[in-house]
């Protein structure tokens, strides 16, 4: 009798667990409809790892890439998943996997008119069809430029405009530090290279229609902070900003300690982030993001979401509605030595943003772990559909697909 009693009172305990389980779900205003992972790939590749993802625009469809293992070597796949069903509907082999000795990983992204897939491999930048992933056109390094590769793609949201920087791959660094990369401005839809010029860095972000491009400036380090440069997509430099972000460690500031990380909003705006980077005294050099315009250089809007400890990932729907940044808030004390154990509150968290004049905090996800198990410069940050109402996480080697809540 008291073992029968003990089993119904577990049994009421677990169904409370759940319930509140549920409401802390619904109250994000987000539900996870879809999971990627190990086992939706197995039918295709034999033991998968996931090494980049995308979400389509209009957030019906994830493309992968995809390898076995961790052999060097071995194929490299790109899927296409269907986000409603979870099916496979579309996959080929795309090349090999192989391990560059730097800080870049395979990448792909939709062009913005979702007609085409932009793959980079390391080893070519190719553009494909993607109603049936025939191959339409390859981006090549530049001429006479062989031991240049291909190291990052991004993609403009209203337009379909990429720009592709190619570089050497060097020795993988911790600390901030630049690529200098050749960088080819195309539009992916015809080929036309729209232009073509020498940075001394690799791209963070490209605005909304293609004509403009965020880099990192190492000519003027602030107290320890690399500021960000703005470019027309010919090469000419229009601006350069910090944001006002700054380190406290007075010692070392002569040195690139972290850098600002910008991502645009619209074709007028730039929303400004530190990296998640930290000084000897474990303090990030700013724990806001700053809306600035780039016609008038100054802050439109300070944003100050409680609780916040950005990582500069970040990513904006396409209508530039809706905001995701990554936060990983760890107290100054841990974060300044590197062995001591992460207090049991401190996890990865999705700050969403949404705006209509201004920014203000939708609401917050846990995502514990995040990334992914190749990890790369790309494979922490969400992805959201042009609408705002999907988003695609990296967590623990997969992907989850949640939909906000009706």
């Amino acid at each position: 009798m008291a073992k029968r009693l003990i089993i119904i009172v577990s049994l009421i305990l677990l169904a409370l667990q759940l319930r509140v389980n549920l409401r802390g779900q619904n109250a994000s205003g987000w539900d996870r409809i879809g999971t990627v992972d190990k086992a939706s790939l197995q039918g295709i590749i034999n033991n998968p790892m996931i090494a980049s993802f995308d979400l389509s625009p209009d957030g019906k469809t994830i493309a992968l890439l995809a390898f076995s293992g961790a052999k060097v070597g071995g194929s490299l796949w790109l899927v296409l998943q269907d986000v409603p069903s979870g099916k496979t509907v579309l996959s080929r082999e795309i090349g090999v996997r192989i391990f560059p000795t730097g800080n870049f990983a395979p990448q792909v992204l939709f062009s913005a008119d979702q007609r085409y897939l932009v793959v980079q491999n390391l080893q070519r930048v190719l553009v494909l069809n993607a109603a049936n992933l025939n191959e339409e056109r390859t981006i090549a390094a530049p001429p006479g430029q062989s031991a240049l590769h291909p190291l990052m793609i991004i993609g403009a949201a209203v337009r379909d405009v990429f720009v592709c920087a190619f570089g050497a791959w060097g020795q993988f660094e911790v600390l901030p530090h630049a690529t200098p990369a050749q960088l080819y401005v195309v539009d992916v839809s015809t080929g036309e290279e729209i232009a073509s010029w020498k940075a001394e860095d690799v791209p963070q972000s490209i605005s909304a229609d293609g004509t403009l491009v965020a880099i990192s400036s190492w000519q003027d380090l602030r107290n320890g902070v690399v500021p960000v440069a703005i470019f027309e997509s010919s090469g000419k430099r229009i601006a350069e900003m910090d944001g006002g972000f700054s380190f406290r460690n007075a010692e070392n500031l002569s040195k690139p300690i972290g850098r600002i990380i910008g991502i645009f909003v619209g074709n007028n705006d730039i929303l400004l982030s530190p990296d998640g980077n930290t000084d000897s005294t474990g303090h990030r050099s700013g724990e806001r993001l700053e809306l600035v315009n780039l016609s008038n250089p100054v802050t439109r809007q300070d944003v100050r979401p409680s609780d916040f400890g950005p990582s500069g990932e970040m990513a904006i729907s396409g209508d530039q509605k809706t905001l995701l940044a990554v936060s990983w808030r760890v107290p100054a004390r841990v974060a300044r030595h590197e062995h001591w154990p992460l207090p049991a509150s401190s996890s990865p968290k999705v700050f969403i943003l949404g705006r209509n004049h201004d920014f203000h905090v939708e609401t917050m996800l846990s995502v514990h772990p995040i990334g992914l198990a190749t990890g790369g410069p790309d494979t922490q940050r969400p992805r959201i559909s042009s609408d705002g109402q999907l988003i695609a996480m990296a967590q623990n080697g997969g992907i989850a697909v949640l939909a906000r809540s009706h």
